[in-house]
């Protein structure tokens, strides 16, 4: 009998033992199993940063770039602006030098015609010169 009851007692130990290390290793595999989880979690957390630290950075270059095309633009008008004003001006001297070029082609034409007549004169006196020296 007391054998029967030792048996009983070390089944009963060893079913206990048993359930036991069941709970324990169920216990541990949720342990893990939660560790698991919060770890993941914790990667979509960072990687959800990341992300939005990424999204912030292509925001403020592509504001950058925006801005510096604002101000290429602005020099652009601003040169093409200098441009027009370089053509107008280039244009009021060309029309300017059609009647410059007309009084010079002038006073060319009056300064060959006092050359003609300074020549005529000078001829005129010559003539003046042989006549009176044949009537002397």
């Amino acid at each position: 009998v007391l054998e029967q009851e030792l048996e009983g007692e070390r089944s009963a130990a060893a079913k206990a033992l048993e359930e036991q290390v069941a709970r324990s290793v169920a216990e541990r595999q949720e342990a893990i199993a939660q560790a698991e989880a919060q770890l993941k979690q914790q990667m979509q957390i960072e990687a959800q940063r990341y992300s939005e630290t990424l999204q912030q950075q292509a925001r403020a270059a592509v504001a950058q770039r925006d801005q510096q095309v604002i101000e290429l633009n602005r020099q652009l008008q601003e040169t093409h602006g200098q441009l027009k004003d370089s053509e107008r001006r280039l244009e009021l001297m060309v029309a300017e030098r059609g009647p410059l070029e007309e009084t010079s082609r002038l006073i060319a034409e009056r300064e060959a015609e006092a050359e003609a007549l300074r020549n005529r004169l000078a001829e005129a006196g010559a003539e003046a010169q042989r006549l009176r020296a044949e009537s002397e």
